[in-house]
């Protein structure tokens, strides 16, 4: 089964990391999108990993005219899109 592990904090994906199956696709959200600078072996996944977009622009990790070629940035659109196609969706603090 699909899931969506929703991780919302470093601490989060610390606690997460040993539950996430091969098929889950996991959704970096809020403070969590730090790891996209921090973590750059997350983003040869783009397939499983994800961030939002607006999140990292509020922190200022991206510009927004940087994100069109990057498959693993998402938009609210696009993340509702991913909680549709998933089973089930489990959220990390």
């Amino acid at each position: 089964m699909i899931q969506l592990q929703l991780i919302k904090s470093k601490e989060g994906y610390e606690k997460s990391k040993c539950l996430i199956s091969h098929d889950d696709k996991v959704l970096f959200i809020e403070e969590a999108t730090y790891l996209y600078i921090e973590t750059p072996e997350l983003l040869k996944q783009p397939e499983k990993y994800f961030f939002l977009k607006e999140d990292l622009i509020l922190r200022g990790i991206i510009a927004s005219e940087n994100t069109d070629d990057l498959s693993n940035i998402i938009d609210y659109k696009q993340m509702v899109k991913l909680v549709k196609e998933t089973k089930k969706t489990i959220t990390w603090f």
